[in-house]
């Protein structure tokens, strides 16, 4: 589980933020100590969710979509600016 939570950490809170964040232990801590079995179920789960991305041009009312410039999920999303 440890480098499970490793990469998905640097998913989360950037390199240069995570020294900010007195927390990021008490974080990596439960991750790692999460039971193969739990993370599992939780992977399958979002695995399986429907994707809305498709929808989302879909939305007619104001929405705001807020992301970092440092956010490296954004690279998935249709029409975001990975620059």
């Amino acid at each position: 589980m440890a480098a499970y939570a490793s990469e998905e950490l640097t998913k989360m809170i950037t390199p240069a933020n995570a020294d900010h964040h007195p927390a990021l232990a008490a974080l990596m801590e439960m991750m790692v100590t999460t039971p193969p079995s739990g993370a599992a179920a939780a992977l399958r789960g979002r695995a399986q969710r429907r994707d809305y991305l498709p929808m989302l041009r879909n939305i007619c009312v104001p929405t705001v979509v807020v992301v970092g410039r440092e956010d490296v999920r954004k690279n998935g999303s249709p029409g975001s600016d990975s620059n």
